[in-house]
């Protein structure tokens, strides 16, 4: 019985550990920000995130690093699909 147990919790764990490196893809689409001192800096926005009006996450291209930025950071910002964000 001590052994079915072990086989079993191996087995389970093997299963397990695969999925625990498995990363969410991001959905980063194109669009803009408008700073606070009205300059349009254009790049992609994470698109669907819960926290879209708390938070607005920004590349200037795919393979760039993200940059948060919050309401008192930013004036707005924009996806391409027509979806607009203004801080207030």
């Amino acid at each position: 019985m001590k052994i079915f147990k072990s086989i079993f919790l191996v087995s389970f764990l093997l299963c397990m550990f695969p999925f625990g490196f498995v990363a969410a893809q991001l959905d980063f689409r194109p669009g803009y920000t408008i700073t606070n001192s009205n300059d349009t800096i254009k790049g992609v926005l994470l698109y669907k995130d819960f926290n879209t009006s708390k938070i607005c996450k920004f590349r200037k291209g795919m393979d760039d690093n993200t940059t948060d930025y919050s309401p008192s950071d930013i004036h707005a910002f924009r996806f391409d699909d027509g979806k607009y964000y203004i801080s207030k």
